[in-house]
């Protein structure tokens, strides 16, 4: 009870206070048209937004939303909320289908959706009706960080330990058993999934071949907190405040970026997809934190670092072929076309931006501390949804 009332103490301010509040937005991602936009709020519930054809956004109560995970293919959303876990439609809220309550990740692989549980256990399910089609048993008490790879590949360690497990989806079989010198923080396959790279509080990243051989380790400058493959290049976030491109086979330093640390500095590696996508550098929040950060892109003549000139609290790539990068900083919105960085205005009165990502056509979303949701194509935002903080009170009791 004491937790609840806290609980509903800091949603009821949050409006007021904005930053000094936990804000309401948590995890928010567009469907894979870039016609909608999901948003979880931090234990409340969860809203979709049209972006075109001006239908009401619709703030759903969920109690126990922890985040929304991941988009289907038929316009489901995986959303992680315990006892009432489950793929969501997007249109009417209707829930689909269930997923474990003891469900801690989702993550979408080749074969469905990839479930890793609070008991440890692999699960894969049919993205249309949640059937199962594996259940793999691993040795881990928790599978809190799951990575899916190619050839039905995925892999899992739980928090806090130094264990890492590989299974093969199709088969039920387990391909690796490894311990590694410290925590797992992060878990990257190789593109051809034959290798997988694991990272953690301890300073090196152990390579594992997934098709026999001996398991080796590339000393780094400090733990590692965020591993990513691209271009032949093995790019990992080493120390608090340096970001590394190795050579997988020799681990030879190609490049390094260094950014001055401040209070609990921490860098990033931002989504693992192609060449070209973007790293940042994200500060904790405190008295001794940089005014600014810098973001750059790791690929063969990439421009120098670019340095937006404020702290990074979240950002996202999207745009398709014009790739184009979304930065939610200390003082608002910034999108980056072509290596020039411009502002983008929020409209007068809207609270701090605390989640964002950019559609494949290019539009930006951007989540309020209120929870409205913003969009905009070409720097002028409007409200998509106004904030649903103070309508979802009589639903939620407070």
């Amino acid at each position: 009870r004491l937790l609840a009332a806290e609980r509903r103490r800091r949603h009821r301010f949050a409006g007021r206070l904005g930053d000094a509040a936990r804000p309401l937005a948590s995890r928010g991602a567009f469907s894979p048209d870039g016609a909608r936009f999901a948003v979880a709020a931090f234990g409340e519930g969860w809203v979709v937004a049209e972006l075109e054809g001006g239908a009401e956004p619709v703030f759903r109560p969920l109690p126990g939303t922890r985040a929304v995970w991941a988009w289907t293919g038929d316009g489901g959303v995986a959303i992680v909320a315990g006892e009432r876990s489950g793929v969501y439609d997007a249109a009417t809220g209707a829930r689909r289908f269930a997923l474990p309550a003891t469900t801690r990740t989702v993550v979408r692989a080749d074969e469905g959706l990839l479930l890793g549980t609070a008991d440890g256990d692999l699960v894969l399910v049919e993205e249309e009706d949640g059937a199962e089609r594996a259940s793999l048993v691993t040795g881990l008490p928790s599978a809190e960080r799951v990575a899916a790879g190619p050839r039905g590949l995925a892999a899992a360690a739980a928090r806090g330990l130094a264990r890492v497990e590989v299974w093969n989806l199709r088969s039920g079989e387990r391909v690796l058993e490894a311990s590694a010198p410290g925590a797992v923080q992060t878990l990257a396959f190789s593109p051809e999934g034959r290798t997988l790279a694991v990272g953690g509080q301890h300073p090196r990243v152990e390579l594992h071949p997934l098709d026999g051989g001996p398991a080796r380790s590339l000393e780094t400058l400090g733990w590692v907190g965020g591993l990513s493959w691209r271009a032949g290049r093995l790019l990992a976030s080493e120390g608090s405040a340096r970001i590394v491109a190795r050579d997988p086979v020799g681990g030879q330093v190609l490049e390094s970026l260094h950014v001055p640390p401040g209070n609990g500095f921490r860098l990033a590696v931002g989504p693992a997809a192609e060449a070209g996508a973007w790293l940042a550098a994200v500060p904790a929040r405190g008295p001794r934190a940089p005014d600014g950060v810098t973001l750059f892109a790791p690929v063969p003549g990439a421009a120098e670092p670019l340095d937006v000139g404020a702290a990074v609290r979240s950002f996202a790539v999207g745009g398709g072929e014009a790739e184009r990068l979304a930065i939610v900083a200390a003082d608002g919105v910034r999108v980056v076309d072509g290596g020039a960085v411009a502002r983008w205005p929020l409209p007068e009165g809207a609270r701090q931006p605390v989640a964002v990502d950019v559609a494949p056509t290019g539009a930006v979303a951007v989540a309020t501390s209120d929870g409205a949701i913003l969009v905009a194509e070409d720097g002028a935002f409007r409200v998509l949804a106004e904030p649903w903080a103070e309508r979802a009170q009589p639903l939620l009791g407070l």
